[in-house]
């Protein structure tokens, strides 16, 4: 099992962030999970194995300061769902989780930077991620969940 769990996360709007910058979010967001899932063929499809996306939530909401990031997240997307089309047929799952909120430190510097209180027991936990993936794995092979959108029941 590959899973993307890494990426990079920023403040930008459109017009206010150099076209470096949004290489930087690409490269890391996109471009470097596709390398790595390219390189990690032949064994993933070896192993009848399965790559894992996390992507963000933000892809269904409005994106109001992260608008570049928000892009990439959904050209994450957008690659996941044609790598599922072709790596299917090679006996590979490809699913995308969606997570919420979660408790991180990059959770704790969004809410820093909005002025907000940080109060990461109202948040998904990365064990609660690391526990959906691994009940992914174990489902039957022919089982393959494309999108799960996750997030923390206790309102915040």
């Amino acid at each position: 099992m590959l899973v993307h769990a890494g990426g990079h996360y920023d403040w930008t709007e459109l017009g206010d962030t150099s076209a470096a910058h949004f290489d930087t979010l690409f490269n890391t967001n996109v471009r470097g999970p596709y390398l790595l899932t390219q390189g990690l063929l032949p064994a993933l499809e070896r192993a009848h194995g399965q790559v894992v996306f996390i992507n963000s939530s933000v892809v269904r909401g409005n994106g109001e300061g992260v608008g570049l990031f928000k892009a990439t997240q959904h050209a994450l997307q957008g690659m996941a769902d044609s790598l599922r089309q072709s790596l299917n047929v090679r006996g590979i799952r490809v699913s995308t989780i969606y997570a919420g909120q979660t408790a991180t430190p990059r959770a704790q510097r969004i809410y820093a930077h909005r002025g907000q209180r940080y109060r990461p027991s109202a948040l998904l936990k990365p064990d609660d991620l690391a526990r959906l993936v691994i009940s992914m794995a174990n489902l039957p092979n022919l089982v393959e969940l494309t999108d799960v959108h996750v997030r923390s029941s206790t309102p915040y």
